[in-house]
């Protein structure tokens, strides 16, 4: 994603800068602000995914979180701005929205609909995966080595927009009364007898899922949420160095 530059961003602030002299109370003109820029935003560029929509650190400039990005939206002249923004002290603005965002967003995770498996009090791994991902596969398959060592208490989510595919595996997985050994076998290629199992929650539950996906980010599987922070594709060593912290 291409930087904005610190004088582009003070340039931004001059150009933006207004002084309010309306009579209203500020803080209901800014919710009603909000909701107008929203709404007008939707209303020009309709296909764009808006996952929180909030004020940017720049008068008159919104923040729009897309669930992959973060972008701007200037209302009053219709213009959309992809870049970040820093401070003068260098802090990634942007990013660090985004990932406030993120732990908002983790801190509200709506557990009914995830298959929590493994030990029950052991150490939260949040984890985004897919049966049919090869890396998620070599993941279940480097987990069980190090069973002995480390309690995991796995809270997983399924994105299935690379792998459409593993829909059938994702269903059955959610509709089994024993979600782990549902789990190992789709990532083992296991067919059960009787074959996949079907159930009318599965549709909701995978909606949910990739609803969650979008609002944090997601872009790829196998994800982990760790301390707060997003880890995309399997990466042995920062797992173990967070399992070794907890």
């Amino acid at each position: 994603m291409r930087k904005i530059s610190f004088l582009l961003v003070f340039v931004f602030s001059s150009m933006f800068s207004f002084a309010d002299s309306g009579a209203k109370n500020s803080e209901s003109l800014e919710m009603t602000d909000l909701q107008k820029a929203q709404t007008k935003l939707g209303a020009t560029f309709s296909k764009i995914q808006v996952i929180d929509f909030k004020e940017s650190a720049i008068p008159d400039l919104y923040e729009v979180n897309m669930g992959n990005g973060i972008i701007y939206y200037y209302p009053k002249k219709d213009l959309l701005f992809f870049g970040e923004i820093f401070s003068k002290s260098g802090e990634n603005l942007t990013q660090e929205s985004l990932q406030g965002n993120a732990l908002e967003l983790m801190d509200n995770l709506p557990m009914d609909s995830a298959i929590v498996i493994g030990d029950e009090d052991g150490i939260p791994l949040i984890e985004f995966t897919d049966p049919e991902c090869h890396y998620c596969r070599n993941y279940e398959r480097w987990l069980s080595t190090i069973s002995d060592s480390y309690k995991i208490k796995r809270i997983i989510y399924f994105d299935t927009r690379i792998h459409v595919t593993a829909r059938p595996k994702v269903e059955h997985i959610i509709c089994s009364d024993d979600k782990e050994k549902a789990v190992y076998d789709m990532y083992h290629d296991i067919t059960p007898k009787g074959g996949l199992l079907t159930c009318d929650k599965a549709e909701s539950v995978i909606a949910d899922h990739l609803k969650i996906a979008k609002s944090l980010g997601v872009s790829g599987t196998p994800s982990f949420f760790m301390n707060g922070k997003m880890q995309t594709g399997f990466k042995r060593e920062p797992i173990l160095d967070y399992l070794k912290k907890r």
